[in-house]
């Protein structure tokens, strides 16, 4: 009984040191298929080199650091140190104007010019504010701009000076304000829009229209007489003949549709029904069918 236990046992053991040898022979194998300077992932059976390496043709080749530079966190590319910028495969020297400072950027030219300065032909120059005018950051234009109440004229700030029934519009490049509703410039002055009897001042306060049923003549509003066979249209400024009749003059006539022929969409005019064409005023057969 106890010798085939003891064999039991010596089977089992046997099993268990074959499985771990396998397992060792097997890691040995793909340890030594892996390129130097390379290590297995954590995750796969895949390899992938080394920090400070990179994969070159299935290859862990040394990355080249320039000189001013460092190997990045990620250890698979370089950095210029601050105060170089990349240059091809280098780092070249930032040259910093005066009156300027180093900012972190790999491109680009790696300055920008102190505040009140601006840039000009890789030189940082002193912005000229004029009276009234307030610095602003920006790279474009003038880098001023004027203050509530001023325009800008082409070096200095100019006061807005408002009209009577004018208002300021907080623009510092027209003129500065405009006129009220109601008003309209004339000569740099704001003057009453006149409107005639029978219209009022349009949407935007700039202009008159006239009523409806009203069309307007020069500086009034002349009203619209109908005549048999009309009405008013859409805009009620002028008129239109109904459907089946054409203006001719200030009248509506009746439209002569010959045979074969009905008054088509627009209801001025007439055409020709399918399978007849137009010829010399008539509707004929169309042969071509």
């Amino acid at each position: 009984m106890n010798t085939h236990r003891n064999k039991k046992a010596i089977i089992t053991i046997t099993a268990a040191i074959m499985f771990f040898s396998n397992s060792l022979l097997s890691q040995d194998i793909k340890s030594s298929e892996n390129p130097p300077n390379s290590h297995t992932r954590s995750y796969s059976d895949n390899w992938t080199c080394n920090r400070g390496f990179s994969n070159s043709n299935e290859k862990c080749v040394a990355i080249a650091i320039p000189a001013n530079a460092y190997l990045e966190s990620n250890g698979r590319s370089w950095r210029c140190q601050r105060g170089y910028k990349k240059e091809k495969e280098l780092c070249g020297l930032i040259d910093v104007p005066e009156n300027a400072h180093l900012i972190d950027a790999q491109y680009g030219k790696g300055w920008e010019c102190e505040r009140s300065y601006r840039e000009d032909k890789n030189r940082c120059t002193k912005i000229d504010v004029p009276e009234h005018g307030l610095l602003e950051h920006s790279s474009n234009g003038l880098g001023w701009s004027c203050k509530h109440g001023y325009r800008r004229g082409e070096s200095n700030c100019l006061a807005i000076i408002i009209p009577t029934n004018g208002y300021a519009t907080n623009s510092a490049y027209d003129k500065g304000w405009e006129c009220l509703l109601g008003y309209q410039e004339e000569n740099g002055a704001c003057t009453e829009i006149e409107i005639p009897e029978n219209a009022f001042l349009d949407r935007y306060g700039r202009n008159w229209q006239c009523d409806r049923g009203y069309y307007k003549e020069d500086k009034s509003c002349r009203k619209i007489v109908l005549t048999q066979n009309s009405y008013l249209n859409d805009s009620g400024n002028n008129w239109q003949c109904d459907r089946g009749f054409k203006k001719s003059a200030n009248n509506c006539i009746a439209i002569n549709v010959p045979v074969n022929a009905h008054i088509d969409y627009s209801g001025s005019t007439w055409r020709c029904d399918p399978g007849f064409r137009q010829h010399n005023g008539l509707c004929t057969v169309n042969e071509n069918r």
